[in-house]
């Protein structure tokens, strides 16, 4: 976005380029090229920026061991891939900044956001910014998750909202400063704001949890629920034998629907209002996953004596 004002962090890093940049030049370190100047390569010549290039570097380790604290997947560089050399390393921080500056940044910020799931679905409201809120406000009276009312006795009452509902199930969201909680009637996952901005960066589709199976003694059918984009208006769950899906319409950041459980599942899909596909969610067997992003598609009643057989 050009108004940087929005991002006091990025802001300050802008004005610092520019104060160094302007520095350098009134030093003589920056040749003129239209007066004959030489542009150099080594970086090495220009010391506010070798500085600001080291700076990145300790960023990026300091980034790095947050991510391996937290358990998030590391990537995995192929060994096509090589690092940057110091001088295009620089080169390359200082060309992406001064974009952003200038407000020539090649995606649109807006058409990203919506794409975002943090950003479309949970910014405004961690931020308070504005009036957006996913969902809806959780009643005094309202049939609620035991563990809400355990997490606000031992850290306060915070904001808590219903995201959304099936199968006489809710999936609930609780904000208590800068701690975040989200969970159905048997699972919750409790984490940081910033934690969850990390692992949500990017995503299109969170599967958050699947529900409890339906009353009445029907292991066949259970909700699942997650997290989707402001882009995704329709979400589907497909199955691998071929049969029609599940699926529910007129999304607002949240999802919760009913699926057949005895039928493995092969993907979620998430639609925008047009039909067009915006993401797929692979489901995995449960050999083959080895990622903690690895999702599982097998949502069976499963007792000590073993799963309940799939539909063929």
């Amino acid at each position: 976005m050009s108004d940087l004002e929005r991002f006091p962090s990025l802001n300050a890093l802008g004005e610092q380029l520019e104060g160094l940049a302007a520095r350098d030049a009134s030093r003589g370190r920056i040749g003129d090229a239209a007066g004959g100047g030489q542009v150099m390569s080594d970086l090495e010549h220009f010391p506010s920026l070798k500085a600001f290039g080291e700076r990145l570097d300790e960023l990026a380790n300091r980034d790095a061991r947050r991510a391996r604290q937290s358990g998030l997947p590391r990537v995995a560089w192929g060994t096509g891939l090589r690092r940057l050399v110091p001088a295009s390393r620089y080169v390359a921080a200082l060309g992406a900044v001064l974009a952003l500056i200038a407000g020539i940044y090649t995606v649109p910020p807006t058409r990203a956001a919506v794409e975002d799931l943090y950003e479309s679905t949970l910014a405004h409201w961690f931020s308070r910014e504005g009036t957006e809120a996913p969902g809806r406000p959780a009643g005094l009276d309202e049939d609620l998750p035991n563990w809400l009312a355990l997490e606000q006795g031992l850290h306060g009452e915070g904001d808590a909202r219903v995201l959304a509902e099936a199968n006489g199930e809710k999936l609930v969201a609780l904000r208590q400063g800068e701690k975040i909680t989200l969970g159905v009637a048997d699972f919750s996952q409790t984490s940081s704001v910033n934690d969850l901005r990390d692992e949500l960066a990017g995503e299109k589709i969170r599967l958050l949890a699947p529900g409890r199976f339906a009353a009445n003694g029907r292991h066949d059918l259970r909700a699942i629920f997650g997290l989707v984009s402001a882009s995704v208006r329709r979400i589907q769950l497909n199955y691998a034998d071929g049969s029609s899906p599940d699926f529910e319409d007129h999304l607002n950041g949240a999802f919760g629907f009913t699926i057949q459980a005895n039928r493995r599942a092969s993907s979620l899909t998430g639609y925008d209002e047009t039909g067009a596909l915006i993401a797929r969610k692979i489901f995995m067997d449960e050999r083959d996953a080895r990622s903690p992003n690895d999702v599982v598609g097998d949502f069976r009643y499963c007792p000590a004596t073993g799963c309940l057989p799939w539909i063929k």
